[in-house]
């Protein structure tokens, strides 16, 4: 059984409270934390472990559809559930219970981001990243113990595999209350914490570059040196090319003179260009036209597809839609055809509203 190291962060991902390792019993290290990944130590695999006061979770009804598609609807689901709702709080998904529902997180991106650079310029590259209350076993009655740092400070892991955090005030109306050696540190195995993994979508797990600095500095200093000479040879192709850039300059202004005699400044030649075409195609219709008939011939082709909302943006030349489909696969699709007509689309995002999947789209001339 491989040997696992515990390292506790404190409310908010800000430093690291204390490194507990397991061998046989909980043992604490009170070293630093190089101490603590040398080889010395007999650790396998690193767990970061956050403060339950951070990780919100629920065991709720979902979808069966595939994990990054649920990820898009979660938000919404979610929404009437949580305290506080954040713009770019970080998701993920976790076990799925017996009863078919299943288990999700929800992380502020403030604290995921200090998390990362807490464990970052400690030189950890953690395996999993888990909510102190999920190491707690998952049982039939509320779970509950004591913790490390402070004795009136308690975690609690629900029936449904959800939990919390709480101080004594609130807790004392839940028993049993165990004693910080039920944590059973020592038990817990990296394949029973690996559906409990919070380090998904672009937090998931990368490599500790800090660790790796001895090997990239003689690199760096080769790079340099390469670098050097790169410079150099471009200055002198530059120096060669000059002649030959300042005649493809004059007569690239020569060609946009004639194209719009009315222009008697430039200023950004590109950027003036562009936006002189494209008030010519505004100003003859010819943007809503093309986009709209594109738009009305696709949800034709689709039978399950209703278009739900129109707008048209005349400053921007683009049009915001909303249509609803059967199925998720339908709006791939949707959108693969809108976009091999040559028209540029964002999705803006999807969710479930009556058993059906409704999809947020601008879509623009392709410029």
């Amino acid at each position: 059984m491989s040997k696992l190291g515990f390292v506790f962060l404190s409310d908010g991902g800000r430093q690291i409270m204390h490194m507990v390792h397991s061998d046989g019993a909980t043992l604490t290290f009170d070293g630093t934390p190089q101490e603590f990944l040398n080889d010395d130590t007999g650790i396998d695999h690193i767990i970061a472990v956050l403060a339950g006061e951070d990780v919100s979770t629920w065991s709720i009804d979902v979808p069966d559809i595939a994990d990054n598609k649920l990820l898009q609807i979660l938000p919404v689901q979610l929404e009437d559930m949580k305290a506080v709702i954040g713009i770019d709080d970080h998701y993920a998904l976790l076990s799925k219970n017996e009863d078919g529902t299943r288990l999700v997180a929800c992380v502020s991106a403030k604290v995921m981001e200090e998390t990362s650079q807490t464990l970052a310029v400690n030189g950890i590259n953690a395996d999993l990243l888990i909510a102190d209350y999920l190491l707690l076993k998952k049982t039939s009655e509320a779970n509950i113990v004591r913790t490390f740092d402070d004795d009136s400070r308690y975690i609690c892991r629900l029936s449904d595999g959800s939990g919390f955090a709480a101080n004594k005030l609130i807790i004392n109306e839940l028993t049993p209350i165990n004693d910080i050696d039920e944590l059973g540190l020592h038990n817990v195995s990296l394949d029973s914490l690996q559906s409990l993994n919070l380090l998904q979508g672009r937090y998931k797990r990368g490599v500790a570059i800090a660790a790796y600095l001895p090997f990239l500095y003689r690199a760096a200093i080769l790079a340099g040196m390469l670098l050097l000479v790169w410079a150099g040879s471009v200055f002198m192709s530059a120096q060669r090319d000059q002649a030959e850039a300042n005649a493809l300059s004059a007569e690239t202004e020569a060609l946009f003179r004639n194209a719009f005699p009315d222009i008697t400044r430039i200023v950004n030649m590109e950027a003036q260009a562009r936006r002189l075409i494209t008030q010519g195609t505004s100003s003859a219709g010819g943007a809503f036209l093309r986009i709209s008939e594109d738009i009305f011939v696709t949800v034709a082709n689709f039978d399950g597809a209703v278009l739900e909302g129109l707008r048209f943006n005349e400053e921007q030349s683009s049009f915001f839609v909303n249509v609803s489909f059967a199925v998720f696969s339908e709006s791939d699709d949707f959108l693969s055809q809108l976009r091999a007509k040559g028209l540029r689309v964002t999705e803006g995002g999807s969710r479930q509203e009556d058993g059906r999947v409704i999809t947020d789209i601008a879509i623009e001339l392709a410029r």
